[in-house]
């Protein structure tokens, strides 16, 4: 990839003399070498950092995180990384870590343990001139890793990092595989299945197996017996009686023989049961959100298929991505692709070219089985060439007639009534998060102000998104306008009124556990969803309970006068304000593994596991 631009991702305080005379040498060498280079510079483009990241990354070919002690415990860096290791992994950006010294490095979050590294510790002028070199040449070692981390393997795979050694002495750099990354998520996704596929039973050789060798032992020792015994006059009468009863003998022994091989031979290539799980769908995001919130989320899928049975000579399996039971007229099948079969194994990516969320309109999966010469552009109406298939329940739910399974998918991930009443497209999920957002966004600005009415503001913005436009004046002083967006605020993310079980609308969080709840109570629903549920509400019971500390920061700074504010407990109060909100949409920090767990981050990711679909022959084939 040709490098022209790139985003230089820091936090460094003016009074870390020595970081910023590094961040300012790096500056230069990059400028040097014909980089354009954009960054966060001061307070007002730290104001732009959340809503113009995405789109700002999209435009640069290349990523550098300065590895400060300022940059380790800052919300917005963390989001930065996040947001370019995603577009590494569509092979948009690389991405590069800069380390002024490896005394920091327990202290760094492990996700970014695996980016390629280069450590200033000894020499950082000649480490960032070898790190210029690796951005601007193709580097052997560069694109190895650089390539592992677009395929998106790179957090389950030892990958290389460009570390210094401390016994190296013939050369500065040699490669060094970090610790690989423990996931303490649900094992589900494609790329962290677990468990050993059930082994097949072995082929069976018919040129060479046992029933031929018994067949030949057992003729072989009545043609000895017999023929020691063929000049006996007295015996011919014996031997022909001999014949007649052991012959018939060898040959049900050898139909047998030949009927038990054939059923342990045969098993290997017998398709499965149609109640059988031959594998899963999965509806995978690709980030890419746009102003509508219908886009980035549930645009792309993945289909892991095994113990298939082949194709025959002159047919091929073609997947299809098709509309809800009854509603053909209203949206076309979507061509997924063709499956190659290895070993009973298939899989194949889609991704939406338009990126618009797959399950507004989908909710079906089937594999036909049609010609390879004359490929369709159709699944065929024929069912006899129907051979898997996979469906999100629509049934809906005899306790709840409103609500079917796939209805409270759609209202987490793609729609939902009460967003839809008040102009806003997209699912809950995407909402609460990208609200939990802007909230640590607002909370880092508060903390990084360095004044009060910029403060002040901030803390206005977080009320109006945490109560929402209908509650939001009891937390604030008398006649103070809505900060935010009012449309955004409309629907809070805490439930607060009077009666938080009736409130109009509800919380995003009360919101989103109704759903879950409901969607966990459906007979539809398998064990592992209920668990994955159970787990999500967990969570977001967490998140509500950091968001509420978060609102009760944000109400004492609201409510605060210039004489308080000056005073040095609000620095106190700032930091316990951005640690809450960072702890809320990232997680909390795990001391026992330096990584951090949950958070609306979490949530948002899981959420689609729940969409996932199991694969199973189609009762028609």
């Amino acid at each position: 990839m040709e490098v022209n631009r790139i985003f230089v991702c820091h936090a460094i305080r003016r009074e870390n003399k020595q970081d910023v005379q590094m961040l300012f040498y790096l500056m230069q060498v990059l400028k040097r070498a014909g980089l354009e280079i954009l960054t966060d510079q001061d307070d007002d483009s730290a104001e732009r950092f959340f809503p113009l990241l995405q789109q700002t990354l999209l435009t640069c070919q290349a990523f550098i995180l300065l590895q400060t002690p300022d940059a380790v415990s800052a919300p917005r860096v963390v989001l930065a990384v996040r947001a370019a290791r995603r577009l590494a992994k569509q092979k948009k950006i690389q991405i590069f870590r800069f380390i002024p010294s490896l005394k920091m490095e327990s202290a760094a979050p492990e996700e970014w343990k695996i980016l390629t590294t280069f450590d200033g510790t000894d020499d950082y002028k000649r480490t960032c001139a070898e790190l210029v070199s690796a951005i601007t040449a193709n580097s052997p070692k560069r694109n190895t890793t650089r390539d592992a981390e677009r395929r998106g393997v790179s957090s389950a795979l030892p990958s290389i990092s460009f570390l210094k050694t401390p016994s190296q002495t013939s050369s500065r750099w040699s490669p060094t595989h970090p610790a690989q990354k423990t996931s303490t998520w649900p094992q589900t996704l494609p790329s962290h299945t677990s468990g050993a596929r059930p082994q097949m039973l072995p082929s069976v050789d018919v040129e060479s197996s046992p029933r031929t060798t018994i067949g030949a032992s057992l003729i072989a020792m009545i043609e000895k017996f017999l023929q020691g015994r063929k000049d006996a006059d007295d015996t011919r009468r014996g031997r022909n009686l001999l014949m007649f009863t052991l012959i018939p003998l060898v040959l049900l022994l050898m139909i047998g023989s030949t009927g038990i091989l054939f059923v342990l031979g045969s098993s290997k290539s017998t398709s499965p049961m149609p109640d059988t799980i031959v594998g899963q769908v999965f509806f995978l995001g690709s980030d890419q959100i746009g102003t509508d919130y219908n886009t980035g989320i549930c645009d792309e899928i993945q289909v892991n298929l095994n113990h298939l049975t082949p194709p025959t000579a002159d047919k091929s399996y073609y997947a299809w991505l098709l509309p809800d039971r009854g509603h053909a007229e209203e949206s076309p099948a979507t061509f997924l692709g063709d499956l190659a079969v290895n070993k009973g194994a298939a899989s194949i990516t889609y991704t939406n070219p338009t990126h618009e969320n797959l399950l507004l309109t989908k909710s079906r999966f089937l594999v036909t089985e049609e010609s390879t010469s004359s490929p369709p552009s159709i699944p065929s109406p024929n069912q006899q060439v129907w051979r898997y298939a996979a469906a999100i329940p629509q049934t809906p739910d005899p306790q709840n007639p409103h609500y079917s399974y796939l209805d409270h998918i759609r209202h987490l991930l793609a729609k939902d009534l009460t967003l839809q009443q008040r102009g806003m497209q997209g699912g809950l999920s995407t909402w609460f998060y990208e609200n939990v957002k802007s909230v640590l966004g607002w909370a880092d600005l508060a903390q990084g102000a360095g004044n009060f009415r910029v403060a002040r503001s901030r803390a206005i913005s977080i009320l109006d998104y945490l109560d929402g436009i209908n509650f939001v004046a009891g937390d604030v002083p008398s006649g103070t306008p809505i900060a935010a967006d009012p449309q955004i605020a409309r629907v809070p993310l805490l439930s607060l009124g009077p009666d938080p079980a009736n409130q109009n609308p509800s919380g995003y969080i009360q919101h989103i556990e109704i759903h879950l709840q409901g969607l966990a109570d459906s007979a539809d629903a398998t064990s592992t969803q209920r668990t994955l549920a159970g787990k999500i509400v967990h969570e977001l019971d967490t998140i509500n309970k950091l968001l509420e500390q978060v609102r009760q920061d944000a109400k004492q700074l609201a409510n605060m006068s210039d004489t308080q504010f000056a005073a040095s407990a609000t620095t106190s109060l700032l930091t316990d304000l951005v640690a809450n909100a960072n702890s809320a949409f990232v997680g909390q920090l795990d001391p026992a593994t330096n990584t951090r767990q949950g958070g609306a981050t979490w949530v948002h990711d899981v959420l689609p596991q729940l969409a996932t679909l199991n694969v199973k022959v189609s009762f028609t084939s």
